[in-house]
């Protein structure tokens, strides 16, 4: 039915087939959203281990369930003859009682020396921004104030999305030198698969509604969502890029 078709898509689905479906169209669809998720890739059989992890890792980071994302794999996996694991991702299966282990450091975060990353750990706490738009930014990528000072940081992502994010205040400065150091040159050439991004992710987050939380005089008449003020939650919901107030307060503010 139409309606299935319509709001399968405003769920976040990339497409939508319905049996029976010949196996040719199928495989033309898959190959339309691996070049707007993985551009780089020029023939289907180029898809490799690397762009799976990578894409279930794009999905978890959005607030798609463990079951959304364990489907996906799944298929992925038989599409692509790979053996994809979500230990391989780095995700796991979370439950609104279990998302303060996932934020965790796990030991194989251990075999990453954090500070050869301070710049890319920086970036993130102050814009939130996921992993594959971290490759991708240059200076032209930030709106700046009239002293030349980043305040908001603006991406396309997959699928044509356009996010912009604000920049927390108290980073300003140091993204503001991590920037100018690039010059016209990407600001991350590699980000490693290990870089744990959810947790910093997840630090922007919680600690940009606290800020914003600070700025309010009286909160006593303002409309509360799950014991948050509502309003932030849209605005910190906003600059992360899923506009729902659920995945953030579940998967960002709920392990406080």
């Amino acid at each position: 039915e139409v309606f299935d078709k319509v709001l399968a898509l405003e769920l976040g689905a990339d497409d939508y087939m319905v049996k029976p479906f010949d196996p040719k169209e199928l495989l033309a669809r898959v190959k339309a959203v691996t070049r707007r998720y993985s551009p780089e890739v020029k023939n289907i059989n180029d898809v490799d281990e690397g762009h799976v992890i990578k894409f279930i890792q794009s999905r978890a980071e959005e607030g798609y369930s463990p079951s959304t994302y364990s489907k996906d794999m799944a298929a992925l996996n038989k599409i692509f003859n790979t053996e994809v694991t979500k230990s391989d991702c780095d995700v796991a299966n979370r439950s609104y009682k279990t998302i303060e282990n996932n934020r965790e450091l796990k030991p194989h975060h251990e075999k990453i020396n954090f500070d050869n990353y301070k710049s890319e750990i920086s970036m993130i706490q102050a814009t939130g921004i996921r992993r594959s738009s971290l490759e991708t930014i240059t200076k032209d990528s930030f709106k700046y104030d009239t002293n030349g000072t980043p305040t908001h940081i603006c991406v396309t992502e997959k699928g044509g999305r356009y996010r912009e994010a604000e920049i927390r205040e108290s980073y300003r400065e140091e993204i503001r030198e991590i920037v100018e150091k690039a010059g016209n040159e990407r600001v991350f050439e590699h980000i490693p698969n290990r870089l744990p991004t959810h947790r910093f992710r997840q630090e922007y987050a919680e600690k940009l509604y606290e800020e914003k939380l600070e700025k309010i005089e009286n909160t006593e008449d303002r409309e509360q969502y799950r014991g948050y003020d509502r309003e932030i939650l849209r605005e910190v919901s906003e600059n992360l890029g899923h506009n729902r107030e659920d995945v953030i307060v579940y998967h960002y503010l709920y392990v406080r």
